[in-house]
């Protein structure tokens, strides 16, 4: 590719890795990294934007890549590798595509469509976690992959001791780590003739285990959703599948071409007891959301919840449209509250604050107590991608926003709260930047007291770094 067709816009983000170096590559480093920094920040998200010369349609395709950035005494240093899943091992194999993605159909005409339509690929390319020990990528279409905390070596599926029984099981990529027992919650959407969604409970120690099993009234896309104290809140917004879904039973469609926003259904909320189970739903306004940002029990009256949300359908469309530059319609979206009555069943909705912002996070990494401040992206032009790290006091709806270059992008914001921080803003914010003119990144660490100051380090990679989703800290 000549210079002139290099894109200068998030485009830039978005390409095929094929150089996976062997061993870890030091980094250069401008600046002082906090003495408290001292561990790995891992990243993930699609590591390719084709498979073996066919092209994917969709942004949530591509196989994941892993980037674990470790920081300590001795300096920084830079591994990544691909989750070696099994589909990525099979069409290696056979030097062509074989699966079709989120929203990408199956390969082939309609007859060789239907006879692989229970063909499932787990792209595991949407988050990664840290628990007991053990490093995990996580997609919502199957179960988590186990990965060396060191090298990034792909180990193999985690069935969670026999409670994912299948490569058909699912566990979401935004699972929620209660802060007091150290639990981990996750869940599952199972479609079918009575689709459910399966909640597990992954404790600190002792076996997981399904905590229940709930029928959905619909068969909705459902991302992230939140716990508290007391409850396990899931959004379940009007995006949804066909019922039944003929055209992606049969293998002729992708997952995410039969979506379709239907706000004539009008918006629900579950909540679920975490002590007994016990299931309640309220009616709310439709909208589209992918993210939560945070949520927190109002004594024993009433739940709120923070979330970003969209008023129609184009970030759908936007997805599909991210290769090829500016959206075909502008997005945009809302910080809102959503404050659910328990005594009345009502729910209401605030605004807090307007834009377009995705990728939500609070300080101390975990849910379940009241935030004043959300950390995000904020886009600055809604045809495209979000790209400045932006802090949101929901309080008041004050945005504060760190200086990119026009040519730089910014990934998700990752907070590592200080040890014995009381502020929300007593934290420090890892952002891994691309600059899409000189084709590099780096990871900036930021003071989040103060956004609009420098980023007290600067980390260069020796190789630009593509476009990732989640990400996680675990200290050193």
């Amino acid at each position: 590719m000549n210079d002139r067709a290099v894109p200068r816009d998030h485009r830039a983000g978005l390409f095929d890795v094929h150089v996976v170096p062997r061993d870890p590559e030091a980094l250069e480093i401008e600046g002082v990294i906090p003495a408290e920094l001292r561990g790995t920040l891992y990243r993930a998200g699609p590591g390719n934007v084709q498979k073996h010369g066919d092209p994917y349609h969709h942004w949530f395709d591509g196989d994941g890549l892993i980037q674990a950035i470790r920081l300590g005494p001795e300096g920084a240093t830079h591994r990544l590798r691909f989750v070696e899943h099994s589909a990525r091992i099979e069409e290696a194999r056979a030097h062509r595509r074989l699966y079709g993605g989120f929203g990408t159909p199956p390969p082939g005409g309609r007859l060789r469509r239907f006879f692989r339509r229970r063909r499932r690929r787990n792209p595991a390319n949407t988050h990664v976690i840290g628990h007991r020990g053990g490093l995990y990528a996580l997609c919502e279409a199957g179960r988590p992959y186990r990965l060396d905390p060191e090298t990034l070596t792909t180990i193999g599926e985690e069935d969670l001791g026999g409670v994912l029984p299948d490569e058909r099981t699912t566990f979401a990529a935004h699972p929620r780590r209660d802060p007091t027992t150290g639990e981990l919650w996750g869940f599952g959407v199972a479609p079918g003739r009575q689709t459910l969604l399966h909640l597990y409970r992954w404790p600190a120690e002792g076996r997981p285990e399904r905590f229940t099993s709930v029928p959905l009234p619909l068969i909705p896309m459902i991302h992230d959703f939140a716990i508290t104290a007391s409850s396990i809140v899931v959004i379940v917004a009007p995006v949804c599948l066909p019922q039944p879904p003929l055209a992606l039973i049969f293998g002729q469609r992708a997952y995410g071409e039969c979506l379709r926003y239907r706000p004539e259904l009008g918006g629900r909320i579950l909540v679920i007891d975490r002590k007994t189970g016990a299931t309640r739903w309220f009616e709310c306004d439709p909208f589209v959301y992918f993210h939560v940002a945070n949520a927190h029990d109002e004594g024993d009256d009433a739940i709120v919840v923070d979330v970003l949300a969209y008023d129609d359908d184009a970030v759908l469309d936007a997805f599909f449209a991210v290769y090829q530059g500016p959206f075909p319609r502008p997005v945009g979206n809302a910080v809102d509250r959503l404050r659910v009555d328990r005594r009345s069943g009502a729910v209401t909705r605030t605004r807090i604050c307007a834009g377009f912002f995705e990728l939500p996070r609070v300080a101390d990494a975990v849910t379940g107590r009241t935030h004043r401040t959300i950390y995000a992206l904020g886009g600055d032009d809604p045809r495209l991608l979000p790209r400045s790290p932006t802090k949101i006091d929901v309080t008041t709806g004050a945005i504060q926003q760190a200086p990119l270059a026009a040519h730089e992008w910014a990934g998700e914001l990752v907070p590592v709260a200080r040890p014995g921080a009381r502020d929300d803003d007593d934290a420090w914010l890892l952002s891994v930047i691309l600059d899409a003119r000189a084709r590099s990144s780096e990871l900036r660490i930021y003071d989040a007291a103060d956004l609009h100051a420098p980023p007290v380090a600067r980390i260069r990679t020796q190789r630009p770094i593509p476009f990732g989703f989640h990400g996680s800290w675990i200290p050193g």
